[in-house]
């Protein structure tokens, strides 16, 4: 791609130099076009420094990732993305539900091992969605509360419905990530807790 690049900028040096000083729109063009593949490059060298600092960085073991299931409910996708992306590379299995019924459904029809459940949801509040989880006895999965809410009714409500953590944002992302290897650990057990990274 670099090469490509160092081409294109010779050849718009060549048109234009020899391009009328009346007409220099295909210059424009052209250089534009140069800036466009540059600024790929750069965002394509930043996606992969990236990978390469969550893949050394994060702690979480192949053992741990081994046909484990983790379903993201949140509605904001930019915000839910980096973490989905950071136990993908970590050898989960990730899925992202929009909101609550698209959550649920996955839960009836493809039940995680893990949940990480935002309360602000469209439709109905993560609580709700939580209430209506936990009324299902055969779904005994840890959930863990996400929330830019950090007040104590809402974790206090979120711990007696069964919720094992509550976790407020922005979180530290090796934080969470850790969070998750310790609640898919064989020897966690159901062990309800508050932290707030």
């Amino acid at each position: 791609m670099k090469a490509v690049s160092h081409l294109l900028v010779k050849a718009s040096q060549r048109v234009i130099s020899k391009f009328p000083i009346g007409e220099p729109i295909f210059a424009k063009q052209l250089a534009l076009t140069i800036r466009i593949i540059q600024q790929r490059q750069f965002v394509s060298s930043i996606s992969r420094k990236l990978e390469i600092m969550i893949a050394s960085d994060f702690s979480l073991s192949d053992s741990h990732a081994v046909s484990r299931h983790v379903l993201i409910v949140d509605d904001e996708v930019d915000g839910a993305y980096p973490l989905n992306r950071a136990l993908s590379l970590k050898g989960l299995r990730v899925t992202h539900a929009l909101d609550g019924n698209e959550g649920l459904a996955i839960i009836e029809n493809d039940p995680p091992d893990l949940v990480l459940l935002d309360i602000m949801l469209p439709g109905c509040s993560g609580l709700l969605l939580l209430e209506a989880i936990r009324e299902r006895t055969d779904f005994t999965a840890p959930i863990v509360m996400v929330s830019g809410i950090d007040a104590d009714r809402h974790r206090d409500y979120a711990l007696t419905l069964g919720a094992a953590d509550y976790v407020t944002k922005p979180y530290a992302m090796s934080r969470m990530v850790r969070l998750v290897e310790q609640l898919l650990s064989p020897h966690q057990g159901s062990q309800d807790g508050a932290s707030s990274a």
